[in-house]
């Protein structure tokens, strides 16, 4: 029991992390698609 949730605990720790580090990476990368898709639905 004990075992099982230090292992949700360690996981979801690593998640937090891990998405607190993608997040501006994502963010960039996102931001010229969705910007170009906007001006495209606009244009119709």
């Amino acid at each position: 029991m004990l075992e099982r949730n230090l292992n949700r605990i360690v996981i979801s720790a690593a998640l937090v992390f891990a998405s607190k580090a993608l997040l501006p990476v994502v963010k960039d990368t996102l931001r010229p698609m969705v910007s170009d898709l906007s001006r495209k639905m606009k244009q119709k």
